[in-house]
């Protein structure tokens, strides 16, 4: 367990779920607002490309477009990781 933080802080648990200490459904139903879930379906996203798995990943920042708070700063992470991945799968 993390040491040295609250452990009902949003924040932690955003740090659990990245450690693996919490599933990602879990995160997204400690997720009580609109602000939460965005950063949530951000936060799995990323983690979903580090495990090789993009189209999960793309589901979740697709979300984040849709549904997503504008002003916070994982939505634009969102926006750009979706922006990326179009990218990178054009044909050069």
């Amino acid at each position: 367990m993390i040491k040295q933080v609250e452990p009902e802080a949003w924040t932690t648990k955003i740090m659990r779920y990245m450690h693996g200490d919490l599933t990602a459904a879990g995160l997204l139903a400690l997720a009580v607002d609109n602000g939460k879930l965005t950063e949530a379906h951000t936060y799995i996203g990323e983690m979903q490309l580090f495990a090789g798995t993009p189209a999960t990943a793309k589901i979740h920042f697709g979300w984040v477009k849709e549904n997503g708070t504008k002003t916070f700063s994982e939505y634009t992470l969102a926006i750009a990781e979706l922006n990326r991945m179009a990218n990178s799968s054009k044909p050069k």
